[in-house]
């Protein structure tokens, strides 16, 4: 049985109920959990280059994940020399599966209850 882990905004220091009110995003390094409409408000006061302004969680993240999954096998398979663009392909992937694993399941099991 799966503990039962919160996610708290990184804004209000509220819990998220459901993975539709999550926004996950960079605050310079580390991914960090909004609500989605602290994540608005926060965006407008942002200085713009802590924070990252892109949802890890949606649509165009996962197109760019999908991307470099893709590009991370083709350098891997045919580009032996130029191993920096295999690694840093794994970048955003990395981003993404943490994101999935740290903040969206705990709340997708939570949705499932």
């Amino acid at each position: 049985m799966m503990k039962n882990t919160k996610v708290i905004c990184e804004k209000c220091n509220g819990v998220v109920e459901s993975g539709e009110d999550l926004v996950t995003t960079t605050l310079f390094l580390p991914v960090v959990a909004y609500h989605e409409d602290c994540f608005v408000d926060h965006l407008k006061g942002s200085r713009g280059f802590i924070l990252s302004g892109v949802p890890i969680n949606g649509l165009y993240s996962n197109i760019t994940t999908i991307l470099c999954v893709i590009l991370a096998i083709i350098s891997l398979v045919f580009f032996e020399s130029m191993a920096i663009l295999f690694f840093a392909s794994l970048i955003p992937i990395a981003y993404r599966l943490y994101s999935y694993f740290i903040y969206e399941r705990p709340l997708k099991n939570l949705d499932n209850h």
